[in-house]
């Protein structure tokens, strides 16, 4: 299993100015390096471990991981078929389309609903999923389900699910 330095996670840019090198070092006790999991484990908000677990990921898996948080909060809206389709599939050939029905259906739904409170709603680790998944043209959706349906429940349910994908790469 790949182990991450102090220099390593300074290199991911993490925006919480407590996340540095002073508060790093306390935080991996004198060890070089530690691998994911062990990261996963230390004493830091939920928000930050799926922060550090997203960018732990590579871009196949950071999209897989961001389909499945946008499937697990699908049924909070109305999402066109073809949006459905490509979050089961991540089928390239109906991206384009997905896009485009998950952009009409994201702001149809922003100006229809509560703005507001979808914004107030967001939590970080969904917003990472979400931009993850407008890297492959189906972020609207991603952004949309995450925005409608995210909390500590959910945040929990997405750390075990990237502790499961690490536990799954070695």
């Amino acid at each position: 299993m790949k182990t991450y330095t102090i220099d390593d996670i300074l290199a991911m840019e993490p925006c919480q100015p407590e996340y540095n090198r002073k508060n790093l070092e306390r935080l991996f006790d004198n060890q070089k390096t530690l691998t994911p999991l062990e990261i996963l484990q230390k004493r830091i908000p939920l928000e930050d471990k799926l922060w550090i677990g997203i960018k732990m990921l590579n871009e196949k898996q950071q999209r897989y991981f961001a389909c499945w948080c946008a499937l697990s909060v699908i049924h909070l809206w109305d999402a066109p078929k073809i949006v459905i389709q490509y979050l089961k599939t991540q089928d390239e050939s109906i991206m384009a389309a997905a896009k485009d029905a998950a952009w009409a259906a994201a702001w149809a739904a922003a100006w229809a609903a509560a703005w507001a409170a979808a914004w107030a709603a967001v939590g970080a680790a969904a917003w990472d999923a979400a931009r993850a998944a407008a890297k492959d043209a189906v972020g609207a959706a991603a952004r949309a389900a995450a925005w409608a349906a995210v909390g500590a429940a959910a945040e929990e349910k997405q750390l075990a699910k990237l502790r499961r994908m690490i536990k799954e790469e070695k």
